[in-house]
């Protein structure tokens, strides 16, 4: 600096003084003829009231885009969430959530583990596309890998895959992730057992950007549950009632064939009212399932408190 010239110079501050948005600098130099005037307190009061307001025009300006693009991931998140209810097979349901849940928390890939508490086993299908065929379907212990663990002590486990004695690539690794870094395996329950029974299991696969699960992503997943848990749940139930519609009529068809052939075109007949009334009893039992604003009031009104409260923050 040269010694007839002299500098002011302030910082300018954004997101909450956390971060330097820009400095603004005044320079001052002796012209000829002319005494030598220094900033004065009234000049450096004034540079510091431009870097205030510059300083809440910056934090306005980040606040309000931050809530654009939340309220564009919320309604993102509505539009995905619209398409899940209307699952009626685990198998799209795999496909969905793998489509749109990993970008929502920030991960690479997803996986959905089933439990079969009744025979002690998890199972997941391979290609949604052909899930109704049962070479389509595997199926794990209940004591394999970190998922194993998680039926004993079910709880939010974030580890890395090299760090992580019990992880088997076989059952904790995700089919279309060529390797598994690190993940967030999350358990989902069934509430209305108790105590609450595992329900099955979300493997979140590989952070983005090569970042470390931090502790956002665990309670932003905790916060989203409920809605998962209604997902999975109301999935699985209309299954098993497609799956039982299914059965009964590969067991009329059976008996029909079975029937000789001058009664089978009468009986055929009553055959097929019987099965009409068998599938819509049963369909009245899914319609029976899906009023979840009657017979599930409090969770569905947990799940949308726990949503709001996602969004709000």
């Amino acid at each position: 600096m040269r010694d007839r010239q002299e500098i002011l110079a302030m910082p300018v501050m954004g997101r909450d003084d956390r971060e330097l948005a820009m400095s603004i600098q005044l320079e001052r130099e002796r012209v000829r003829k002319e005494g030598w005037r220094p900033f004065s307190f009234i000049d450096e009061l004034l540079l510091r009231i431009i870097c205030h307001l510059m300083s809440l025009r910056f934090e306005r300006d980040f606040l309000s885009s931050k809530l654009n693009d939340q309220a564009l991931k919320t309604s993102s998140v509505i539009q995905t969430m619209t398409q899940i209810l209307a699952c009626t097979s685990q198998g799209s349901l795999i496909q969905l959530m793998r489509k749109h849940l990993p970008k929502f928390h920030g991960f690479e890939d997803l996986g959905l583990l089933f439990y079969d508490a009744p025979r002690s086993r998890f199972y997941t299908i391979i290609d949604p596309t052909l899930c109704d065929r049962d070479d389509q379907i595997i199926y794990y212990a209940a004591d394999l890998g970190v998922c194993g663990e998680m039926v004993a002590s079910p709880r939010v486990r974030v580890q890395d895959s090299k760090t992580a004695p019990a992880f088997r690539s076989e059952i904790d690794g995700i089919p279309t992730v060529a390797r598994v870094r690190n993940f967030m395996f999350c358990p989902l329950f069934l509430h209305d057992r108790k105590p609450p029974q595992l329900l099955a299991i979300m493997q979140f696969a590989n952070k983005e950007g090569g970042y470390a699960v931090t502790e956002n992503d665990i309670q932003l997943f905790k916060q989203m549950s409920g809605v998962y848990e209604l997902l999975v749940e109301r999935t699985m139930e209309k299954q098993t009632v497609m799956n039982a519609i299914v059965k009964m009529k590969d067991r009329t068809n059976a008996i029909t064939g079975l029937l000789p052939k001058e009664d089978a075109a009468g009986r055929q007949d009553d055959a097929e009212l019987n099965l009409a009334h068998v599938a819509g009893s049963l369909l009245r039992v899914g319609g029976i399932i899906d009023d979840f604003a009657v017979a599930k009031h409090r969770r569905i009104k947990r799940a949308r408190d726990e949503m709001a409260a996602t969004f709000s923050e």
